[in-house]
């Protein structure tokens, strides 16, 4: 499955990640690292979450960097919904 997953990964270039309404530090952290290793693997992505990150995982490294809406949210080639322990690939 991960072969899967870096195979789709590798096939396109912009990525939305996002959570749960309401997100809690798992969905947040996850979706932050996630962006991180997205961008160093040259790929343009995004954090993009329906409620504001919560004040007591704003510390977390590159929280300043989630939105919350985001103009251009069509344009990507894929999202990634984390979803407990599977990835759910839409494309």
């Amino acid at each position: 499955m991960l072969e899967d997953v870096l195979r789709q990964i590798e096939r396109r270039d912009s990525f939305v990640l996002t959570s749960h309404a309401r997100p809690d530090g798992d969905a947040i952290g996850s979706a932050l690292a996630c962006c991180q290793v997205l961008r160093a693997m040259g790929k343009q992505a995004d954090v993009v979450l329906h409620d504001s990150v919560p004040r007591i995982y704003r510390p977390l490294p590159f929280a300043s960097t989630a939105v919350t809406k985001r103009q251009s949210f069509w344009n990507v080639t894929a999202s990634y919904v984390l979803v407990w322990k599977d990835w759910k690939i839409v494309s």
